[in-house]
């Protein structure tokens, strides 16, 4: 029986087990936290939180949309972050929202390969715009400031 106990637990860390190699060299290997981790996303109950899966969110911020855009929004959902990068994160999310709009709706999700540095690509550009520079916040005036003056100078420069 020790075998056949020995057979399984082998046969189930070559199914779920999986080493990654860190910038240093140096070898981890990772097994069920690969999906349990993730997991919390979509079920935050899991890590004993009472809050809404993130399928959730997105449902319900379309559903507060206009009707005459909710249709388009629904075939563009856009994933950006390192956090979409888990294994099966769009289609997990999609199977979601197909289940919570009951198929009412054509629903695409968007994960561009290079997702994981979106923001920082994006954030990138926008400070390369004259435009932006304006908007630029110094720690130096942070610190003579209280935050009610840069939330007013924040409000004056949105209008």
């Amino acid at each position: 029986e020790k075998d056949m106990n020995d057979s399984h637990t082998k046969i189930w860390k070559e199914a779920n087990e999986k080493p990654y190699t860190l910038p240093d060299g140096n070898i981890m290997v990772m097994g069920t936290e690969r999906f349990r981790a993730p997991e919390i996303i979509f079920q935050p109950s899991l890590a004993g939180k009472d809050l809404a899966g993130l399928h959730r969110l997105v449902y319900n911020s379309g559903q507060e949309c206009d009707l005459e855009v909710r249709k388009e929004l629904w075939e563009n959902v856009i994933l950006s972050g390192g956090s979409t990068m888990f294994q099966n994160y769009p289609e997990r999310l999609l199977k979601e929202l197909m289940s919570l709009t009951q198929n009412k709706f054509k629903i695409k999700v968007v994960a561009h390969p290079d997702r994981n540095d979106a923001v920082f690509i994006g954030a990138s550009i926008l400070a390369t715009l004259s435009s932006f520079r304006c908007l630029l916040y110094t720690s130096d005036a942070a610190d003579e400031r209280t935050s009610v003056d840069l939330c007013c100078l924040l409000l004056i420069n949105k209008t």
